[in-house]
């Protein structure tokens, strides 16, 4: 059995946003494979789930982000230096068991010299953080919100050379691993992304409506939300659904001036399972090119046609299952193609061949364990 203590950057319970959910079901493939996990959850805006993590970890302890004013003044990054803690420090340095760090957010146990000196590190990258929060400053309307992150951005650029310490990095993407390679050619392995999908599965034949979805208090789903009705589903006539987490008011205001174009505000994990599945197209776009987009697995795993811009393509494993659009008009055109296709048993095929290469959560636990094994 190997031993790992792993740094959560949030409660990965429930697994109901992109970043826990990579996390969770990472944890669940690694305890079925026989990992003994100590899990370190840093509690921020989400419930404590302790018995439904205990049913994967050995040990659970929670520690409490601590947010002050001067941490915005740090030339440590915000979301790292509110995640130092010095029991936490303490705690992993009563044993020699590895540690995991998920995220550049609780990687601030670099600066404690007896870890570095006596611990195996290993680190798993979600994104290429510093593009990231260039990204979100860009989308961000709110003056405030717009300095932290582009402030945010150039501390990560800063940060992110001192990740070189780790004794292995996992990406989770093709864009990633060369970025990272490029850094850190000899650390560097790419583990895809983990999710809650076992088996391709899809309804055959059609549906009758067009569907984007994503959390959209999110500044950037609801600005891409935006863009879609703008652009493309006010200039045509086919049923649209727009659905997801706490939709803001000028977004369902705007929703609101075309019969057609529905909106679903806070649908359940089951709910929003079936209008994902039942959906004709899937359409997702985004003006993110960081990190693999676990909501375009999910879409291709449970649901049938899928359009997408070229920021959504992380990794060209997608590129033969997807539609490709990158403006309103051939949004459009390929919506019009598509809704005349029903969706086929060729086309399940196809994609649960490819899924199975790459995609499959118990083979990459088993990587990422092999490698934390053998050095």
């Amino acid at each position: 059995m190997k031993k790992l203590h792993v740094i959560c950057f949030n409660n990965p319970y429930p697994p109901n946003y992109g970043g826990v959910i990579d996390l969770w079901h990472k944890l669940k493939a690694l305890h079925s494979i026989g990992a003994v996990l100590t899990l370190h959850v840093f509690e921020y805006g989400r419930e404590r789930h302790t018995e439904e993590l205990l049913t994967i970890a050995k040990e659970v302890y929670f520690y409490s982000r601590k947010h002050h004013f001067v941490d915005f003044l740090s030339s440590i990054p915000y979301i790292t230096k509110t995640r130092m803690n010095k029991q936490l420090e303490d705690r992993l340095l009563t044993d020699n068991i590895p540690i995991l760090c998920e995220g550049m957010h609780t990687s601030g146990i670099l600066f404690n010299k007896k870890i570095l000196s006596n611990k195996k590190l290993y680190l798993r990258m979600h994104n290429n953080e510093p593009l990231y929060y260039k990204k979100l400053a860009f989308a961000e309307k709110n003056f405030f919100r717009k300095f932290y992150h582009f402030a945010e951005s150039l501390k990560l650029k800063s940060f992110e050379k001192k990740i070189e310490v780790f004794d292995k990095i996992f990406t989770i993407s093709e864009a990633e691993t060369t970025l990272y390679h490029s850094m850190f050619p000899q650390k560097v392995s790419e583990i895809s992304a983990f999710h809650p999908s076992t088996a391709v599965n899809i309804i055959k034949g059609s549906g009758n409506y067009i569907l984007y979805h994503g959390n959209l208090s999110v500044s950037e789903n609801s600005y891409a939300a935006l863009f879609l009705i703008k652009s493309v589903f006010s200039k045509i006539k086919h049923k649209v659904i727009i659905s997801g987490y706490n939709p803001p008011p000028r977004l369902i205001n705007h929703a609101k001036k075309y019969n057609h174009i529905s909106l679903i505000a806070n649908p359940n994990d089951s709910d929003m399972n079936l209008i994902i599945r039942n959906a004709h197209i899937n359409i997702l776009h985004t003006f993110q090119p960081t990190g693999t987009k676990l909501k375009l697995l999910n879409v291709l795993f449970n649901g049938r046609h899928c359009i997408v811009n070229q920021h959504m393509l992380s990794d060209h494993t997608f590129k033969p299952l997807v539609n490709v659009a990158q403006n309103g008009k051939e949004y459009i055109k390929c919506i019009n193609k598509l809704m005349q296709i029903p969706f086929e048993d060729k086309d399940t095929i196809e994609r649960n061949v490819l899924f199975a290469e790459k995609f499959d959560n118990v083979k990459n636990a088993q990587k990422m364990l092999n490698e934390i094994s053998s050095i």
